[in-house]
């Protein structure tokens, strides 16, 4: 998992997605390893912690927020990428084919979505 935050900023939701996995009856140390980068706001620090996930070759990769799914995106086409708290249009920053059929490898939720002209505008 790579966040782009600290450490600490990250904890609330890294607890959240813990718990998620257990109740999806997922054990940590059994069922999966959750190895963590944190950005801590710099984007140069986000790439390198990319390319460090990338080079452990894990089964996916969850990236939060565009910065650190791009600098994921860069590093591999390979790896599943799950992007969590996008709020960037994946189709435009060359993440998704398009929203229906994103094709490649990244996949996960976004705080946008199309409007009925077919543009990419904020839910909210």
């Amino acid at each position: 998992m790579l966040s782009p935050v600290s450490a600490a900023a990250a904890q609330p939701n890294l607890e959240a997605f813990r718990q998620g996995l257990a109740g999806l009856g997922l054990e940590e140390g059994q069922q999966f390893t959750l190895t963590t980068r944190f950005g801590r706001g710099d984007p140069d620090v986000i790439k390198t912690a990319a390319r460090e996930l990338v080079a452990l070759k894990p089964d996916v990769i969850v990236a939060g927020a565009t910065v650190p799914v791009l600098a994921v995106h860069a590093a591999t086409t390979t790896i599943p990428i799950v992007m969590v708290g996008m709020g960037a249009d994946p189709e435009k920053l060359g993440l998704a084919q398009t929203l229906a059929h994103p094709g490649g490898n990244v996949t996960g939720n976004l705080f946008y979505a199309p409007t009925p002209s077919g543009s990419v505008g904020s839910v909210g």
